[in-house]
This record gives structure tokens, sequence and C-alpha cells, in this order.
């Protein structure tokens, strides 16, 4: 319910709670311990990150086990791994089984079949990871990419999976890696990588300039803006909106908290925060899909590039409740090129589409109306019905 009422929220509201909620001490306190990280997609994500942590887990590794006196030490352990498995180099070795497979995963590009997650038979199609970010991103997100891509094909993961595990991040990372056998460093990895993949062009693309129609007030709840780059369109959510940023939330933490009184405030916190991610999450998700499906009007400017979209399919391709999308989409404002219009607008009927090809072809007759309905958008709709709205609408 408290989600509910989150989501339904009016722009305003939703970022007043946000304010306030970063502005309570109990914030600060969560996050000097841990339990939440705020975290956007400001700057590159440096190509050597990975190898900087591998080296420096590695050598530690070996030198707190002493094995870094046998020059040849990590091509065996890489050897027995492949042939053998973590369990088996541990055993030998005599060190934590959990270190060992924290040093696999570092070390080898794929899972022994010790350690690989059961993989699913959901017939849902692998996650596109174009959902979670549109346009050509103006920093390097190939690693990021990369480590999603891995882990997906790796779990056979479906774009629900995906998302409900590592965007609205409803179990901790303790939890997860006991789901699909792992560790903890390489869910936060993955969780780190999709929220990277997400906002890798919300806060680095440049502000465009955006012409305002006069009518538009300022005060408009812009949650996102479209602008040409090369005469290509590209998306990017505004850094004032706040949909560039996610909360990392870990709650183990929470156990250190001396008080009962104060884990349970601290708890309505967290859960308040997961409600936040979650409405962030759906928000670029209805927009990124409104504007991969639109992406020919953005490109034009020419309304009759819009094509029919209703919001009952919008929900159905991105696993939401028509009653989530319908909420996404109102008292929410798109910033465009051509004006900045409610989400609503981009959601098109099929009388909106008829009534438009009317008005650019008042010549034509219903029947070739329709024909065109079928050729340009892919609508299949009765003569009868073309000829309906024309009539209701004729001056």
């Amino acid at each position: 319910m408290a989600y509910i009422e989150l989501l339904s929220a009016s722009e305003a509201d939703y970022r007043q709670t946000v304010e306030e909620i970063e502005s309570d001490p109990l914030f600060a306190e969560l996050h000097s311990l841990g339990v939440v990280r705020r975290r956007g997609g400001r700057g590159r994500m440096p190509a050597d990150r990975y190898e900087e942590r591998l080296d420096a887990y590695v050598a530690d590794f070996l030198r707190r086990h002493k094995l870094d006196r046998h020059p040849d030490a990590l091509e065996r352990i890489q050897t027995g791994l492949r042939e053998h498995g973590p369990e088996a180099v541990a055993a030998r070795l005599r060190v934590p089984i959990a270190e060992v497979r924290r040093l696999a995963r570092f070390l080898e590009p794929c899972p022994s079949p010790q350690t690989e997650a059961p993989r699913t038979t959901s017939a849902e199609p692998a996650p596109d990871l174009d959902h979670f970010v549109a346009g050509t991103p103006s920093i390097d997100i190939s690693q990021a990419t990369t480590v999603i891509r891995d882990f997906v094909e790796r779990h056979s993961l479906s774009q629900h999976q995906l998302v409900g595990d590592f965007l609205h991040a409803e179990d901790p990372p303790g939890v997860l890696a006991l789901r699909y056998r792992t560790t903890e460093d390489a869910i936060r990895e993955v969780m780190d990588a999709v929220t990277f993949v997400l906002t890798a062009d919300v806060l680095a693309a440049p502000r465009p300039a955006v012409r305002r129609r006069k009518e538009d007030p300022e005060s408009l709840a812009v949650v996102a803006r479209v602008y040409l780059r090369d005469g290509e369109p590209q998306l990017t959510f505004g850094e004032e909106s706040g949909y560039g940023l996610r909360y990392l939330i870990d709650p183990e933490p929470l156990a250190e908290l001396a008080s009962a009184e104060a884990r349970s405030e601290a708890e309505e916190m967290v859960a308040l925060l997961r409600h936040v991610n979650q409405r962030r999450s759906v928000q670029c998700r209805v927009v990124a899909l409104l504007f991969e499906k639109q992406k020919p009007y953005f490109a034009s400017g020419d309304e009759l590039d819009l094509v029919p979209l209703a919001q009952a399919d919008m929900a159905r391709e991105l696993g939401e409740h028509q009653s989530t999308v319908s909420r996404a989409v109102r008292g929410r404002y798109l910033e465009t090129p051509y004006g900045t219009h409610e989400l609503q607008h981009y959601c098109q009927r099929k009388k909106d589409i008829i009534l438009r090809l009317s008005a650019a072809h008042p010549d034509s007759t219903d029947t070739e109306l329709q024909e065109l309905l079928a050729s340009r958008y892919g609508c299949r709709i009765a003569r009868r019905t073309v000829a309906y709205h024309r009539a209701a609408h004729r001056p």
C-alpha cells in the first residue's frame, strides 16, 4: 500500500519525500553503517577497475595463506579450479571454501559445475539491456554490460527476474548470493553494473537546449528529456528529477544498532527506500519504452509518425500491472525539441491515429485510410470503425 501511495504521488510530493528522507539523521546513520549507498551514473567506470580489484584480492589471498613463496601457485590454483572445482582446491589448500569461491570468481570467466546455479525454464526472452538505457551513452558502459550479460547467460535469467532481483532489489545481497550460489561481492557487482547501465546516460549527457512552448509553465513535472545528437534522438533523465539515482541497500548491518526500537525505525526507512527505488525503476522503464516505441516521431517531429500504443500493451511488455503504468504516465512530462507533453500524450489511441490521418488525407476513402493504417502502423481496423470515428469528429 505504501508503494502504491508513493507511485501515485505527484512529482512535487515525491521529490519532497526524498528530500525529507535524505535530510533525516537516521539516513546519515544508515549510510555510515553501510546499509544504504547512494549510487548514480556520474563519471566513467574505469576499464582497469576490475583488474585492480583482482590484483589486490589475489595478492592478499596468496600472502595470507603463504602461497606467495611458490612462483607457480596461482597457475596451479587456476588449473585445480578448472579441473576439480573450488571444493577440492579449498580442501587441498586447507582454506575456507568461501575464499576460494571468491578467488574463482575473479580468475575464471565461467563458474564451475559445483557453483553454477540451476537454470530456469522460463519461457520469457532473455533480458534486453536496451530496456535499461536508451540512446547512445556518452560514457563507457562496456564493462558494466559485460558483467550483466555474463551473469544473465550464466543463470538463464529472464527480464522479469533481472528487474526484480537487481533493480527493485527486494532481497539483500546475502539472500541473492545463496539463491544464485555465488558470492555477495558477485551480486553487488551485478547490482552496481545494472544501476550504472541504467544511469550511464542520465547524468553524464549534456543538458540539451530545448525550445519550451510559451504556454508550458516552468513547474511542469519533467521526468526526462529527449534531444537530438547528430540527427538521432537521445533520452536523458535530468539530474534534478532524481531518476538517475538508486539506493543500494544491504540490511545486514542493521544488527549493529543497539536497541530494538532503533532497528525498527531503521527497517521502516529501508522499506521506504525500497519503494523509492521501485518508483524510480518503473518510471525509467516506462519512459524508456515510450521513447523506443515513438522513436520515429522523436527523430522527425511529425505527428503522423506517432504510433498506436496502449497502456495495456506497455504493461504486458514491462511485466507490470496496467494500473502501475497508468500511474507512471499520469501527471509526468517529457521535454522534447517539439514541446513538452504529458507522458500520456505518447500513449496514442487508434482513434487518435485515425483522426490525424483523416486530417492529413481528407480526400481519402474509408477503405484507403484502413489500408494506410495497416501498411504504416500495422493496425488492423474495420472499415466501419474508420468511418465511425471520421463521422463523429466531422465538423
